[in-house]
């Protein structure tokens, strides 16, 4: 009778707003002002000083206009310098969609050579010609530009990033963009041709490849453009031509984009999203192996029907073939939703990936974050979330490790009565060492989802020698069970409507606890 009043009144105190195991928030790194925007680009410049991409825009009705910024801040996320990049100009023909866009430029991400030195480029757009600059950035925050000896007219140009750019180890960088005269549509499927270009460290044109008809949706990235691993040349990894289960191509490319050695049909996986904008491909420079995390859709090999509706999906690829070794499962849901929108990567100095995704929510943007530390073979090492009631975190994409594991993330922030403002939010390296450090940090170490749910309540958890809990409103346990999956799936067909809490027991004590609705 006793410890059925102690649940009763547990139970109470959670539907009131009630039991929190987080001793705090996660610490808000930076607060953009109004009519700010957070680019995805942001890099740790050392262990102490970080530097972000920040847009002020102006929007009209067909028309806006954008000044990039670089902001550095320091080890508490003070901005304590900023430059001045470029404006960029865009207009959107909504009569003749993006067809009818164009704009006077665009940046790419901040990348860092293999020496060290950092840049970004630019395209510079006049009259449908194109010229390119390199920005090399300065550890005091200094610019200097380099025009290249090149100007194309072929890029299809729109307002929306379809060109990539990765950096070589002898200073040059290579550029793929998608050639206008080769997208044409045939049958009901578009197609598209990729130019690949490499320059040398002056602005010098030294490479050119060209591929053609290649599978091209306006929803999906047409390609991923990737270092070798050797850092001299390049893969490029792209939808071909089988049916779903969608599958890619794999082309290696050397230092004088010689085709080298080409991997068919690499994703043996039932997943049709390797290649578009739910996902994210990097390599790791420490061994070589490309890493994926994206939004995936299991379906049945021999009939091409969707099976199950997969939210993440995180791959690795060997570097020496560009084979997928291994994969895992993250977050799933039984009906088609955009869970896992914007995913990401990156690695810290001992060559640990981290990946980052949005949960909890059947739109593109989510209210929970799931961290997740893996060793090299994606062996899961820990797992954080962020959850917090009244308080909407939309994970916007970027995510960003210094080399001794401190992590910054790109959001958006929803709050009552508030404008949305995106945020940077830092997750201490100590955040990873287990529970007390998790909760000290303002992350949980396990959280329930969908909620409100329906019939299915999962509980995600990293802990091992646990146990779930739950309880009705008067106390009494209606489910137990030992965690021996990431994710536990409970049926709640049977269960009545109403308010339940549950809870996570590892080693004996109590870790984490909430409320989960049933509608």
């Amino acid at each position: 009778m006793k410890a059925t009043r102690i649940y009763t009144l547990l139970a109470l105190l959670i539907m009131m707003g009630g039991v929190k195991l987080q001793a705090q928030e996660p610490q808000l790194f930076y607060s953009a002002p109004a009519n700010n925007s957070l680019s995805k680009s942001m890099i740790f410049l050392n262990n102490d000083n970080g530097l972000a991409k920040i847009g002020k825009s102006v929007e009209g009705r067909y028309d806006y206009y954008w000044d990039e910024y670089l902001f550095l801040f320091d080890n508490n996320g003070e901005a304590i310098d900023s430059i001045y990049i470029h404006t960029l100009t865009a207009h959107y023909d909504y009569n003749g969609g993006y067809e009818g866009s164009w704009v006077t430029s665009k940046s790419s991400d901040m990348m860092r050579y293999p020496d060290g030195r950092l840049s970004m480029f630019l395209l510079n757009f006049t009259n449908r010609s194109v010229q390119m600059q390199r920005i090399d950035i300065g550890d005091d925050l200094s610019l200097s530009y380099t025009d290249f000896d090149w100007e194309a007219s072929d890029i299809y140009q729109t307002a929306e990033t379809l060109e990539q750019w990765v950096v070589c180890s002898d200073g040059g960088v290579i550029l793929a963009y998608l050639v206008d005269s080769l997208i044409y549509s045939q049958s009901g499927q578009d197609y598209c041709g990729i130019r690949v270009l490499k320059f040398d460290s002056e602005g010098q044109k030294v490479g050119e490849y060209v591929f053609s008809n290649i599978p091209y949706f306006h929803d999906f990235s047409a390609f991923y453009l990737l270092p070798s691993p050797d850092l001299e040349g390049c893969r490029l990894v792209m939808r071909n031509l089988a049916p779903v289960p969608f599958t890619y191509d794999c082309y290696t490319l050397d230092g004088n984009l010689n085709v080298v050695s080409v991997n068919e049909h690499i994703d043996k996986l039932p997943t049709q999203n390797l290649c578009c904008d739910d996902a994210c491909v990097k390599m790791n420079p420490l061994n070589g192996k490309t890493y994926s995390i994206n939004r995936g859709t299991s379906f049945n090999l021999n009939t091409g029907e969707v099976v199950h509706y997969q939210d993440v999906l995180m791959s690795m690829f060997d570097a020496e073939n560009f084979n997928q070794v291994t994969y895992a499962w993250g977050i799933t849901s039984p009906t088609p939703c955009t869970i896992g929108f914007a995913n990401s990567i990156d690695f810290d100095g001992d060559g640990g990936v981290y990946m980052v995704s949005g949960m909890d929510k059947n739109q593109a943007f989510s209210e929970s974050l799931c961290i997740i530390r893996l060793d090299e073979d994606l062996n899961k090492l820990t797992e954080i979330y962020y959850k917090e009631d009244n308080v909407e975190l939309r994970y916007f994409g970027g995510i960003c490790v210094s080399s001794q594991g401190d992590v910054l993330i790109r959001c958006q922030v929803v709050k009552p009565n508030m404008p949305i403002f995106d945020a940077i939010y830092k997750v201490p390296k100590e955040a990873f060492d287990g529970i007390s450090a998790a909760h000290d940090a303002g992350f949980a170490v396990a959280v329930a989802y969908p909620n409100p749910g329906n019939n299915t309540l999962n509980i995600r958890t990293a802990l091992q020698n646990a146990r779930v809990e739950v309880y009705d409103v008067n106390g009494r346990m209606v489910y137990r069970q030992d965690i021996t999956e990431n994710v536990t799936a409970i049926n709640t067909m049977n269960w009545s409507e109403g308010t339940y809490l549950w809870k996570v027991v590892a080693d004996g004590k109590e870790v984490e606890s909430g409320k989960w609705i049933k509608e």
